[in-house]
């Protein structure tokens, strides 16, 4: 029995309900098929049989499938990534494409984890001083080259670095939900307002078009159009190529 799944460019993911991951699909950067210590796999074929991996003494609950890596969150809050890490997106630099067992990221007290082609995003649940669960942080790593993690630079990001809205302002918004497009990030806050960062070049971010817009966006920028919570139960918002 499965609760919950997600489909890459070229890999599946399925976590059981026992806290398994079960891959299939291409595994040349050995994003499926992990886990299994006779998977040395020809770059060129794809696994045939279904294999599933879960870390020691703990259970999975959720996983994000890239194009050609694979991240995984347990119930303890922990990060696990597999896969190609050509632009930084297992997390972590000692990582590389001939692991045959999933990785651990630098990251605590994580609560949900998204991933596009090449970069990852994981939300983080802060713990104040006294021990008492505040705010969603989002720490991001990886492919950066559209501006995707919206930190004011193309340059990749190779360990988990967080996220920031407003950069010159220490007060940000408070984050209610997140996902993360092929090349692109969108934040939506407790406001209802949208932001967006990375490739924008079919108007994916939302951010208008009768101005000069560029084609790739380095910094969160909020969409032109309707908040959230004035949209009728029913209506859905979107922007982006046809």
């Amino acid at each position: 029995q499965c609760q919950s799944i997600s489909a890459g460019v070229f890999h599946s993911l399925v976590i059981t309900l026992t806290g398994y991951c079960i891959s299939f699909g291409s595994s040349n950067f050995h994003q499926s098929n992990f886990g299994n210590p006779s998977a040395i796999i020809p770059p060129s074929n794809t696994a045939k049989v279904c294999t599933g991996w879960k870390p020691p003494d703990t259970k999975l609950v959720k996983a994000a499938a890239g194009q050609r890596h694979t991240l995984l969150l347990d119930e303890e809050g922990t990060v696990y990534t597999i896969g190609d890490n050509k632009h930084g997106q297992r997390g972590t630099v000692q990582s590389n494409r001939q692991d045959l067992i999933p990785t651990q990221v630098n990251l605590t007290n994580v609560v949900d984890i998204d991933c596009g082609w090449s970069h990852c995003i994981a939300a983080v649940r802060a713990v104040d001083g006294n021990g008492v669960a505040a705010d969603i942080r989002l720490y991001g790593w990886g492919r950066n080259d559209k501006g995707q993690l919206g930190l004011g630079h193309f340059q990749p990001v190779k360990e988990p670095t967080p996220l920031v809205i407003f950069p010159e302002d220490t007060q940000q918004p408070k984050i209610r939900s997140w996902s993360c497009g092929s090349e692109c990030t969108m934040i939506l806050t407790e406001d209802g307002t949208v932001y967006g960062t990375g490739w924008n070049e079919h108007g994916n971010l939302g951010i208008g078009s009768d101005v000069k817009v560029e084609e790739n966006v380095n910094r969160f920028t909020k969409i032109r159009g309707a908040q959230m919570p004035k949209l009728q139960e029913g209506q859905i918002m979107a922007a982006g190529g046809g």
